[in-house]
């Protein structure tokens, strides 16, 4: 798991990997100096966001709900699994299962967020591995190759011209299903030709504990000067609203008052464009131990 000090998972499908700690690392990080999403990525039309489970947009959501809902773009947000396999934190259950409820929490957020939803039926693999989930996807859906072929598929049908995703190396949490997504994301638009300028990675982890003075998002390498973190100081209400209005079966209102309450210099998103990630780069090495 990433390495880190303290490290609170705030999102709940992250739950059964949270014996994690953050690196430890004293470099500063200006964020871009704008107001909110910088032009040049409201200087796209069309908007794809790929992830593993129903709620995995959340950390991006202050961009969506920018580019999506106050730009009235073109947006589409793509989970590969239904998260049937994650857990409920509703009184009363999540019925009639788990799956649909999540299904109809994600159909909500793209309303909030005024975006397209659609979901793959991969499977909400638990195995602690990449490689695992792979297996595991690759079993259900018949080879890798047809899993690459059905993101490409959509990718042509929408016609994004921009894609944000995990980073597989650490997928924000290190949960390997993150991860994976990220990688297969990455395969299937070098197959797809999409421009690597406009492939995003998020680089945002989540640190910290309610009321320490490091609790919030901070660049999971600080040194990589690559990477663009975007201040959203001014609009955080995005991600604090999806936990406490819409993802209700996966977090307790007292999650959704500590984002609220982080300090203003963590409410950011920090991003990587593919065609600035370096090979081989040793920095990302060892930040997850699966």
């Amino acid at each position: 798991m990433i390495k880190v000090t303290a490290l609170l998972f705030i999102f709940t499908n992250m739950l059964l990997f949270q014996n994690c700690n953050l690196k430890s690392n004293t470099t500063d990080k200006n964020p871009i100096n704008s107001d909110l999403t910088p032009d040049s990525i409201l200087n796209y039309k069309r908007l794809l966001w790929i992830g593993a489970h129903p709620d995995d947009e959340i950390p991006l959501s202050p961009l969506l709900r920018e580019f999506c809902k106050k730009q009235d773009k073109s947006c589409m947000l793509l989970t590969l699994t239904l998260g049937e396999n994650g857990r409920c934190k509703l009184s009363l259950g999540c019925l009639p299962d788990l799956a649909s409820k999540r299904t109809n929490e994600f159909i909500n957020s793209g309303k909030y967020l005024n975006a397209d939803v659609f979901q793959f039926d991969f499977g909400d693999s638990l195995k602690p591995t990449i490689n695992g989930i792979f297996n595991e996807w690759t079993n259900k859906m018949a080879n890798i190759s047809s899993l690459e072929d059905l993101l490409i598929n959509k990718i042509t049908e929408f016609k994004p011209d921009i894609i944000f995703t995990f980073d597989p190396r650490h997928g924000t949490t290190c949960h390997p299903a993150h991860r994976a997504a990220g990688e297969l994301v990455i395969s299937a638009s070098k197959k797809a030709l999409f421009p690597r300028e406009s492939l995003y990675m998020i680089e945002s982890i989540i640190t910290g504990v309610g009321g320490s003075s490091n609790a919030g998002f901070r660049s999971a390498v600080l040194e990589d000067k690559n990477v663009q973190e975007i201040s959203y100081k001014q609009d955080w209400t995005a991600p604090v609203n999806l936990m406490r209005y819409v993802y209700k079966s996966q977090y307790f209102e007292s999650e959704s008052i500590l984002l609220s309450q982080i300090p203003i210099e963590s409410q950011i998103i920090s991003l990587l464009p593919f065609v600035n990630a370096q090979d081989n780069d040793y920095r990302y090495f060892n930040l997850c131990t699966n």
